[in-house]
């Protein structure tokens, strides 16, 4: 008696080359697409997903893997065979690098412009930072009254007050370039807030409008804030704290002037 057998040989992945994330950078809340690519073939075949480690906590199973990450994050992937071979090939780390809202991008340089933002135009509430922009684009409030809370300017980066108020409601670190010579900055948070002439460009501002009923400081020590237009009081019972570190101006084009003050204004110290 005569017969056959027929074996069937499993074949284990070779391992892969490459991960891609694609997009590589994105904004909070939005998605990207993981990928896997090289080697693979093997029977069974899953590509599969970690972070922490190779092997580490299972995110997901499959090649362009949606994933919508909350921060930077790198990734694992693997090609893993099932019964009979059970083979993993080593993994490629792919990071996905999540940018916060309220982040400049440098599409165009205005600043009420929504894609020039991770999350859309900043609100009264948001967060602002100015990194340094690939493209070497930063913003400019030229078209209309922009706003933040805190705002933080990188070294290298740049914010320019061209005509038109900026809002800041919370505070302002800056160690890049703040340039408001022709501008205005208003202070209208929900707490007491400071500024100082080492914020800006030239120690210069045109005009400053106070709208914060908790109070303003000018701090430092001989860090004198100059203004070469106006100061203005936004809304009653707001007090300014000059510490008599405040200049006004005056030049052959005009003197710097205080505004209105008849809605319970104040201002404490000597201009």
């Amino acid at each position: 008696m005569t017969g056959s057998v027929t074996i069937t040989v499993q074949q284990k992945s070779a391992n892969p080359t490459d991960a891609f994330a694609s997009p590589a950078m994105i904004c909070e809340g939005s998605n990207t697409i993981l990928s896997l690519s090289g080697g693979g073939g093997g029977s069974q075949e899953n590509v599969t997903w970690y972070t922490g480690s190779c092997g580490g906590t299972l995110v997901g199973i499959g090649n362009n893997l949606i994933i919508s990450p909350l921060i930077t994050t790198t990734y694992y992937g693997r090609y893993e065979n099932g019964s009979p071979c059970n083979h993993n090939t080593i993994c490629i780390p792919i990071t996905v690098n999540v940018t916060k809202t309220g982040t400049w991008l440098g599409v165009t340089n205005d600043w009420n412009d929504p894609a020039n933002w991770c999350g859309g135009v900043p609100l009264t509430s948001t967060n602002v930072t100015i990194p340094v922009a690939g493209s070497g684009i930063y913003p400019a409030t030229s078209s209309a009254t922009a706003k933040a809370y805190d705002i933080t300017i990188a070294p290298g980066a740049s914010v320019t007050v061209n005509g038109y108020i900026l809002q800041i409601a919370g505070s302002i670190i800056n160690t890049g370039t703040f340039d408001a010579t022709n501008g205005t900055i208003e202070l209208n948070g929900g707490a007491s807030q400071n500024i100082a002439g080492s914020m800006f460009t030239g120690n210069t501002i045109k005009n400053l409008r106070i709208s914060n009923t908790n109070g303003v400081d000018i701090t430092g020590t001989n860090d004198t804030l100059k203004l070469s237009g106006v100061l203005k009081f936004g809304t009653s019972n707001t007090i300014l704290n000059t510490n008599n570190n405040l200049t006004l101006l005056s030049s052959a084009s005009g003197t710097a002037s205080v505004g209105d003050m008849t809605n319970n204004a104040a201002i404490s110290s000597i201009i």
